[in-house]
């Protein structure tokens, strides 16, 4: 239908920039959203029966979801980066972590340890577990795990997770 010929390529080129006028060179600015939210303190609520009177203090909730936001964000980092070895209630490659934050170190019943784990002599809390994530073979020289999590703020996620993964 169409020979390829310089005028035919022209003609293409002219006929590509018409079908482009009226369009501007730059893309719309990108406008970031907004959210619109009103912040409204509750001072003091009152229940129905009266008998119960609360008062809000807005750094406890402030703490309270920075609280529920890093143990959100510690439960997707340990489904992304510990999952493929470790369960919360069951063994795998490595042990099961439901109840590991207050633990002795290398006593889940079954599990068959590195001697590196089965004669360390610590707890598993917030200062060992961070060092541990950080560089297990400082901790446990000659233990099996060769995973690192070198970013503190995920370290304090995957442990403030940990600890909320607990039975009481």
């Amino acid at each position: 239908m169409f020979r390829r010929t310089k005028a035919g390529a022209y003609l293409f080129l002219a006929t590509m920039m018409l079908a482009s006028c009226g369009r501007g060179t730059e893309p719309a600015p990108y406008k970031k959203p907004v959210m619109d939210v009103t912040d409204q303190r509750i001072d003091h609520l009152s229940f129905p029966s009266g008998a119960i009177e609360a008062e809000t203090d807005d750094q406890t909730t402030m703490a309270g979801t920075d609280a529920m936001a890093l143990i959100a964000q510690g439960k997707r980092l340990y489904q992304r980066r510990c999952s493929s070895c470790h369960s919360l209630d069951r063994d795998r490659i490595g042990p099961r972590h439901r109840d590991v934050y207050g633990r002795e170190a290398g006593t889940v019943e079954g599990f068959r340890y590195s001697s590196a784990l089965r004669d360390l002599d610590l707890v598993w809390d917030d200062a060992t577990l961070d060092a541990w994530l950080e560089n297990p073979a400082s901790v446990a020289p000659g233990n099996a795990m060769g995973f690192r999590v070198s970013k503190a703020e995920e370290r304090r996620a995957l442990i403030a997770y940990l600890k909320s993964v607990r039975d009481e």
